[in-house]
């Protein structure tokens, strides 16, 4: 999936939100290439920060509006993870440079734990989109079956997608 196919991709799936709510769901944060220039990540994966950009909000409760100075700054104690954002208790989203630019969050309740994301931004991307799509249709298989083929490994016990598909099925 290419960084405009994802964007497409994500905005599609959007469920309809009143206009009069003013969400804009639909609102990308991009980076500059200057700024993703030193990352130490593939190329494929820059261009989805410069390209397309993340989601300013994704379910399941994420944002990536980082103020200037926190996005792409290492968490403090993981000088190889650099920001991107955060989740809906306050954990932090970082790329992992030390593990080839996987997506990962540091649990702050749980002693900043590392929690697999994804492999790779490209698969968070596809991810983000299947995940989306899960929502709808709550089909839990189906789910499964797509995270598989994206990364299995961020679909195995102790994943955050693992982890938030039952948070959806249980609320």
């Amino acid at each position: 999936m290419t960084p405009s196919e994802f964007k497409s991709r994500f905005i599609e799936l959007l469920r309809p939100v009143p206009p009069e709510l003013g969400l804009r769901l639909d609102k990308f944060v991009k980076l500059s290439p200057h700024r993703v220039a030193g990352l130490r990540i593939p190329d494929s994966d820059r261009a989805f920060l410069t390209d397309s950009g993340l989601p300013a909000a994704a379910a399941p409760f994420l944002s990536f509006r980082l103020d200037s100075e926190r996005t792409l700054a290492p968490l403090n104690g993981f000088p190889d993870s650099v920001m991107i954002g955060h989740d809906g208790s306050g954990n932090m989203i970082c790329i992992d440079q030390s593990d080839g630019g996987a997506v990962v969050l540091y649990d702050h309740d749980n002693r900043m734990q590392r929690v697999l994301v994804n492999s790779s931004l490209s698969q968070f991307a596809r991810s983000l989109c299947a995940f989306s799509s899960f929502r709808r249709t709550q089909d839990a298989d189906t789910f499964r079956a797509e995270m598989c083929e994206i990364d299995a490994a961020a679909i195995a016990e102790g994943s955050f997608w693992l982890q938030e598909m039952e948070n959806e099925l249980a609320g």
